[in-house]
């Protein structure tokens, strides 16, 4: 007998527990696992070689970390939108490090923290 059939008799309280019962029982799918054994592609954003020397001394720490947590971390959803926002917050960096004035201009740093001192 069918569900409609019981409902319609008023006897569904079965057909219920039969349909539970299969739900608890069903094999679940498997897994799906990684079909990229390399690198993330993302990484290769992170590459700081063709910039200039002011703007690599930025770069360089993000793309240390980026490597880091591809090495460290499994593949999933979470690493991705690390990398990718580590991405933004790398690019940001750069950017504002174009603003700065370049030290051939008559500008001095004396610490990183402390901002620059200002004309010689």
């Amino acid at each position: 007998m069918t569900l409609v059939e019981r409902r319609r008799r008023g006897d569904i309280r079965p057909a219920l527990i039969a349909f539970a019962t299969a739900l608890r029982h069903r094999e679940e799918p498997p897994m799906p696992q990684p079909t990229s054994t390399g690198p993330s592609p993302i990484l290769r954003y992170f590459a700081y070689d063709h910039l200039p020397n002011s703007l690599a001394d930025v770069s360089a720490p993000f793309s240390d970390l980026a490597w880091r947590i591809e090495r460290t971390l499994p593949p999933g959803a979470e690493k991705s939108t690390a990398l990718r926002k580590l991405l933004e917050a790398k690019d940001a960096a750069v950017r504002a490090a174009l603003d700065l004035p370049h030290p051939d201009e008559g500008w001095t740093q004396s610490d990183p923290s402390a901002g620059f001192m200002g004309p010689r």
